[in-house]
């Protein structure tokens, strides 16, 4: 992933953290012996690749434009 988006990054977020509860109040759902958070840090970091990867990309330049436009003083 050279760009996370911020959707996926969001629903990575979220994901991560429901998933992470989720196990940690039921550990007898967990499908293998492992510790609650890493099944949050699977979930988020597939829902982070899946949203990036169906995001529309940006074009080339966008970031320079934004900085640019950013960082000009105030009127």
């Amino acid at each position: 992933l050279a760009r996370a988006s911020s959707r996926g990054v969001l629903a990575g977020l979220g994901l991560g953290i429901g998933v992470n509860l989720l196990f940690l109040y039921w550990p007898e759902a967990r499908p293998w012996p492992l510790h609650a958070g890493l099944y949050g840090l699977f979930a988020n970091v597939g829902a982070l690749a899946a949203l990036t990867a169906l995001a529309p990309n940006r074009p080339r330049g966008a970031e320079a434009e934004f900085l640019r436009v950013a960082s000009t003083p105030g009127e």
